[in-house]
C-alpha cells in the first residue's frame, strides 16, 4: 500500500506539472487497460489493408505504398489507440496527406501505445486549420507509452490554431510514458524511441500555448536516443507561451525521483542524438523559451548531445540557451552546441544563456562546449567555448567528449570545416 501511495502522489505532482504547462487534463486520462496480439503478424499489402488496421492486433507492411491522391483519416482515437505492433519491414509510406482537424490528434495514428519499427514516413503533408487542441506528427498526434525505432520521416506540418493550444512534432505532437494510478515506482517501465531519422518543417500558430519541437513539441518521462533531426521551425504565439527546441519544446523527465529506494535508476536519458535546427520564433504573447536542443527542461538528463542550429526571434519576452532555454534539475553532461542567434527587435525581456537561458541552482552542468554568435550580452555562462578551429579536428570529439562510438566524427568535422 505505501508503494501504491507514493506513486499515486508521483501522479498528482505530475499532473500538477501538466497543468502548468497548459496541457489539457485529457493527458493524464487512462484508457481501460486491453490486450493485443503482438505473436501474429497480419499482412498489410495495399492502402485498403492499412486503412483497415484493427487497433489491437500487429502487422507487418509487405510493400511500399503511396498515398497519393486521397485524404488520409488517421488509424485510431483516444479511446481506441493503436495497442499493437507494426513492423515497417523496411517498407515506404509515401505522400500521407491531412488537410483537415480530423479529432484532435493527426497523423498516420491518431494516437499510438504501442511499437511501431523499421518504417519510413516519406513526404508527409500536414496542413490544417483548427480552433481546437490539437496534437499534430507525421507518425502520430500523441504517442503514450509506445516505442519507436528505426523509423525515417521526412514530413512538411503546418497548423492554425485559431482559439487554443498546439503540440507539433516531426514524429509526434507528445510522447509520454504509460502511467496508471495504481502503478508502484518499480512497476513503471520509460517508453523509448530510438534511432529515428527526422528531416522537414514546422510551421505552427497557436492563439495560446505553442509546444514545438523536431521529434516532439513535448515529452514526458520518455529516452530519447541516438535520434537525428533536421528541422526548421516557424512558430507564432498570439497570447501565451511558446517552447520551442530543436528535439523537444518541453520535457519532462522526474517521475521516479524521490523513490530511490524503490527502483534502481530514477534517470531518464535523453542521449547520443544530434540536431541541425532553424527557428523562426515570434513571441506576440507572454513568452518564449528556445533551446537548440530543448526549450524547457524539467529533470532531464542530458548526456552525449549535439546541436547546430540558426535562431531568428522577435517579440515581447524570450529566455533562450544554445542548448536548453530553461533548466530545473537537470544533468548537462558532455554536450556541444553550435547556435547563431539573432534578434531583429529589441526585446522589453531577453536572457541568453550561453548553454542555458536559466537554470536552477540543482542544475548539473559539466563538459558542455559552445560556440554563440550573439551580439548582445550574454546573461548566464555555465559551459565551455570552443573555437571554430577545434571543432574541425577529430582530435577535440576525442579528448573531451569521448565521442569516438558516439558520432560520426568525419560528419562533425566536416560540418564546421564549411
Amino acid at each position: 500500500m505505501k508503494r501504491i501511495l507514493t506513486i499515486t502522489v508521483a501522479l498528482l505532482i505530475s499532473m500538477f506539472i501538466l497543468g502548468c504547462s497548459a496541457i489539457s487534463p485529457q493527458e493524464t486520462t487512462t484508457t481501460e487497460e486491453t490486450t493485443a496480439d503482438t505473436s501474429t503478424f497480419n499482412e498489410i499489402h495495399d492502402v485498403d489493408d492499412l486503412s483497415a488496421m484493427a487497433m489491437n492486433q500487429s502487422y507487418v507492411l509487405m510493400s511500399d505504398l503511396d498515398l497519393s491522391g486521397m485524404e488520409w483519416e488517421p488509424l485510431g482515437g483516444f479511446e481506441d489507440p493503436f495497442i499493437g505492433h507494426f513492423d515497417g519491414n523496411g517498407h515506404t509510406i509515401s505522400n500521407l496527406t491531412i488537410t483537415t482537424k480530423n479529432t484532435d490528434f493527426n497523423g498516420l495514428f491518431a494516437v499510438m501505445n504501442g511499437y511501431v519499427f523499421d518504417l519510413t514516413l516519406e513526404d508527409v503533408s500536414i496542413d490544417y486549420s483548427t480552433s481546437f487542441l490539437t496534437y499534430v506528427g507525421a507518425l502520430a498526434g500523441k504517442i503514450e507509452g509506445g516505442n519507436v525505432e528505426n523509423v525515417d520521416v521526412s514530413a512538411d506540418i503546418n497548423v492554425s490554431n485559431a482559439s487554443s493550444n498546439t503540440f507539433a512534432g516531426l514524429l509526434a505532437g507528445i510522447v509520454q510514458a504509460h502511467v496508471t494510478d495504481t502503478m508502484t515506482p518499480d512497476e513503471f517501465v520509460a517508453n523509448h524511441v530510438t534511432n529515428t531519422t527526422l528531416s522537414g518543417t514546422l510551421d505552427v500558430m497557436s492563439a495560446n500555448y505553442v509546444f514545438v519541437g523536431g521529434l516532439s513539441g513535448k515529452t514526458y518521462n520518455t529516452e530519447l536516443t541516438k535520434n537525428t533531426i533536421d528541422v526548421t521551425i516557424a512558430a507564432l504565439a498570439n497570447e501565451h507561451r511558446i517552447y520551442a527546441g530543436g528535439l523537444s519544446g518541453h520535457n519532462y523527465s522526474g517521475l521516479l525521483v524521490g523513490f530511490e529506494d524503490f527502483v534502481d535508476e530514477t534517470a531518464i536519458l535523453i542521449s547520443e542524438n544530434t540536431v541541425t535546427a532553424v527557428f523562426d520564433i515570434r513571441a506576440q504573447g507572454t513568452k518564449a523559451v528556445v533551446g537548440g536542443f530543448i526549450g524547457y527542461n524539467d529533470y532531464g538528463n542530458l548526456i552525449d548531445n549535439h546541436v547546430d542550429a540558426e535562431m531568428t526571434v522577435s517579440g515581447n519576452d524570450f529566455t533562450i540557451g544554445s542548448l536548453v532555454g530553461e533548466d530545473f534539475h537537470g544533468e548537462i553532461e558532455r554536450t556541444l552546441s553550435t547556435v547563431t542567434l539573432i534578434v531583429t527587435n529589441q526585446p522589453d525581456s531577453i536572457s541568453v544563456g550561453d548553454i542555458c537561458g536559466f537554470v536552477t541552482d540543482d542544475t548539473e552542468v559539466s563538459l558542455a562546449y559552445y560556440i554563440l554568435e550573439y551580439d548582445d550580452e550574454v546573461a548566464l555562462s555555465n559551459g565551455e567555448p570552443v573555437s571554430n578551429s577545434e571543432l574541425q579536428t577529430e582530435t577535440f570529439y576525442r579528448d573531451n567528449l569521448g565521442w569516438d562510438d558516439v558520432f560520426d566524427l568525419t560528419r562533425l568535422t566536416g560540418l564546421y570545416s564549411e
